[in-house]
């Protein structure tokens, strides 16, 4: 398991599952795009480099999907590993 600061960071580019229609929908698998963080930031805040996954527990990250569309942090989740034998 890689407990490595690296792993508790989710970051433009990454893979991740979401839950969509606000965590009611299908489960999905999409690339992030863009994260921002909508509460604690100005009216028109800035894209963040990275946020922990820890601080998705809420609606106060944001994040901008491969679909055009966006969900919340807490609607998102870890991919599972690929099976590196394949």
């Amino acid at each position: 398991m890689n407990t490595s600061v690296e792993s508790t960071l989710l970051r433009p580019g990454d893979r991740v599952v979401v839950a969509t229609r606000f965590g009611d929908g299908p489960i999905e698998e999409h690339t992030i795009l863009a994260i921002v963080d909508t509460l604690n930031s100005p009216a028109d805040p800035p894209d963040l480099p990275a946020v922990l996954w820890a601080d998705l527990t809420d609606r106060a990250i944001v994040v901008d999907l491969d679909n055009g569309t966006w969900a919340y942090g807490y609607q998102l989740a870890r991919p599972a590993p690929s099976d590196a034998r394949e």
